[in-house]
């Protein structure tokens, strides 16, 4: 029987090892994907700089000194979350808001009114299926989104009248009016939106924070918020990097039941199951790893979970799906 455990546990073993092989050659070969985002960028960082601090706490060594200095700085990294707020919270017009479905037939309606075509004309349909899902792949490709719907519908209508590409035959190509479109977005899962919430409060908090540690500015103490604000004793977290932690750690368990509620759809399709897993499994470690840290566990704990949770949480980011439209 012991020899029976000892096997299943080195094949464990090996298929854990095997695993971490896969994802790190396929990190390695997807740099450039990496680098181009610094959420995904900064947990690579962490990843070599859990494994330095790993070998250095197992053996008692200091290997690589400068370099964890430097790695100890990739936290600063949220700086660009808190500076994309504003466009994120501004533009809501972007390739992951927009009902694309209900656009086409909005679109291809106000099409055939604009060429007088009756309702059903099948090269217009073409065209407006054609041409909206393209418009939508370069949205999501590079990273367009609009404050408003009219700025919205001004690039789409100059996007229908410079493609040329499957216009009905007899149509003038700048016979095109889009000023009575409408552009539908989805409905806001209350779920969804506090996970953003948390994040964004995480963003929020992580640049006073980070600004007094590096002395920039002075914050004061706790002891002297608690003297002037007598509720902050009920406070169960004592400096703002503590509510950086349970800020992550909420948004994290928010994301980790909205992947179960993914799963559990009936309607997902393959792919969107394969990485809803990988975020469930991601969010998992991450909120473990963020926990860890606010309820001070020794360092080998905390060094542990950093590892996996960002080296799920690239794994996850390096299997999103490419979005898909009006399929």
């Amino acid at each position: 029987m012991m020899r029976i455990g000892c096997l299943d546990g080195c094949s464990c073993l090996t298929s854990c090892w095997n695993t971490v092989k896969y994802s790190l050659s396929v990190a390695v070969f997807d740099l450039k994907q990496i680098a181009s985002s610094p959420d995904a960028l900064q947990k690579a960082c962490i990843l070599v700089h859990s494994i330095i601090q790993g070998i250095n706490l197992t053996y008692e060594t200091n290997y690589l000194p400068r370099l964890v200095k430097v790695l100890d700085h990739s936290q600063t990294l949220d700086f660009y979350g808190f500076c994309r707020l504003p466009h994120y919270l501004l533009h809501a017009y972007c390739h992951e808001q927009i009902e694309d479905s209900l656009l086409l037939e909005n679109l291809t309606a106000v099409l055939h009114e604009n060429w007088r075509f009756n309702e059903g004309n099948l090269p217009t349909q073409n065209f407006a299926r054609h041409s909206l899902k393209a418009f939508l792949e370069l949205m999501a490709e590079e990273e367009i989104a609009f404050s408003t719907e009219e700025k919205m519908r001004e690039a789409l209508e100059i996007w229908l009248i410079n493609r040329s590409e499957g216009i009905p035959p007899d149509v003038d190509p700048l016979n095109i009016d889009l000023a009575r479109l409408r552009i539908p977005l989805k409905k806001t899962n209350w779920l969804i939106a506090l996970t953003d919430a948390a994040f964004i409060i995480a963003d929020i908090l992580c640049i006073p924070d980070f600004l007094n540690q590096w002395r920039l500015i002075h914050l004061p103490s706790f002891k002297q918020v608690q003297h002037r604000f007598p509720l902050a004793s009920h406070s169960p977290f004592r400096t703002l990097d503590n509510y950086v932690r349970a800020s992550m750690s909420i948004g994290f368990a928010l994301q980790f039941i909205q992947s179960i509620i993914t799963l559990m759809e009936s309607n997902t399709n393959p792919e969107e199951r394969s990485h809803a897993k990988w975020i469930l499994v991601a969010s998992a470690a991450e909120f473990i790893y963020n926990t860890s840290i606010l309820r001070k566990a020794s360092p080998r704990f905390i060094t542990f979970f950093a590892f996996w949770a960002k080296l799920l949480g690239l794994i996850a980011f390096l299997k999103t799906p490419k979005p898909a439209f009006l399929e």
